[in-house]
């Protein structure tokens, strides 16, 4: 993360920060663990008969097809897009658990981070 930048003027290395390094990396954990939990996420809710499908959703020129639920079959079915941003999925699924208002087991919760915990 540090740049070596040369010499200063005391004739010591001088060092700099690279903080787009430092965003790019953050950015890609960050990624990495928001398909965590959303693979997580969906392993908990199958348990709770909700199936959540991650495909790309068709999009034309007389209609745009939307993140969401419906039912099929007497089975609820969730579909997110997949082209959404990781982030904008987790926050998809998350509503959708907040508005149905299912309950977890604390086991269930415990399998999640806490940041997602207090969400739910």
């Amino acid at each position: 993360m540090w740049i070596h930048t040369g010499l200063n003027l005391r004739g010591s290395q001088s060092y700099k920060f690279n903080f787009d390094l430092l965003y790019k990396y953050s950015a890609i954990v960050m990624l990495a663990e928001d398909e965590k939990n959303i693979k997580t996420l969906i392993k908990i809710l199958k348990q709770h008969d909700l199936d959540i499908r991650r495909e790309k959703l068709m999009r034309g020129d007389a209609f745009r097809v939307k993140s969401g639920a419906c039912n099929f079959k007497d089975k609820q079915l969730i579909f997110i897009d997949k082209r959404m941003p990781a982030d904008q999925q987790l926050s998809a699924i998350i509503d959708y658990v907040v508005d149905a208002k299912i309950n977890f087991a604390e086991g269930e919760k415990e399998m999640l981070p806490i940041s997602l915990r207090s969400l739910l």
